[in-house]
């Protein structure tokens, strides 16, 4: 998979402190939870926080549970101070359509954002 890298120097947050940066998880338009996820950077990867942010899904909602998931679809928006955002699918559309090459590359641009003023969505639709 690509992306995930920053740089070292000058990218940490002064005398060991983290930043929190906070989720809130809708569920078919509903506002179910909002958890938190910590960095320690002045500048984060999405995928950084993409990975977090699933490895509490798959913890406490299931996400990708081996018997199969409570959810159909699902997206993972990131939103900057600047109300732009972007976004990644969480699982692939139902069906036979799934593209591999699409989730092995979809973290290639790298991108960054500031951790200090990124808003992080998950959108999810039950079955």
């Amino acid at each position: 998979v690509y992306g995930g890298v920053t740089n070292y120097e000058g990218n940490h947050l002064d005398n060991y402190k983290s930043q929190t940066i906070y989720v809130k998880v809708f569920e078919n338009s509903k506002h179910i939870i909002t958890f938190e996820i910590q960095v320690d950077k002045k500048l984060v990867t999405a995928q950084e926080l993409d990975t977090k942010a699933r490895k509490f899904l798959i913890d406490k909602l299931n996400l990708y549970e081996f018997k199969g998931s409570p959810y159909e679809t699902g997206y993972i928006k990131f939103i900057e101070n600047d109300d732009k955002s972007f976004w990644y699918d969480l699982m692939p559309p139902p069906g036979n359509n799934f593209n591999q090459s699409k989730y092995l590359t979809m973290y290639s641009d790298n991108k960054t954002v500031e951790s200090k003023d990124i808003k992080i969505e998950v959108h999810l639709t039950k079955k």
